[in-house]
């Protein structure tokens, strides 16, 4: 599945940890790649390409998001 917006991640990571059996540590590989396609997301809103504004820079930051994942 690919992520296309930050609520995705963060529903799919909800949804994974309300699916495990025991509690999580933190460095489980799905958790981990949770957390890298946060700062993906993250990223690339604080540090858009100039001229980028407003709404623009969530479409960037989706934009990245989803080439993380591909």
């Amino acid at each position: 599945m690919i992520y296309e917006t930050r609520d995705d991640i963060l529903k799919a990571y909800l949804n994974w940890l309300e699916s495990q059996p025991k509690p999580v540590t933190g460095n489980e590989p799905e958790l981990v790649r949770f957390r890298d396609l946060l700062q993906v997301y993250h990223d690339a809103q604080l540090d858009p390409p100039e001229g980028v504004i407003g709404v623009g820079v969530i479409t960037y930051a989706q934009q990245k998001l989803v080439e993380a994942q591909q």
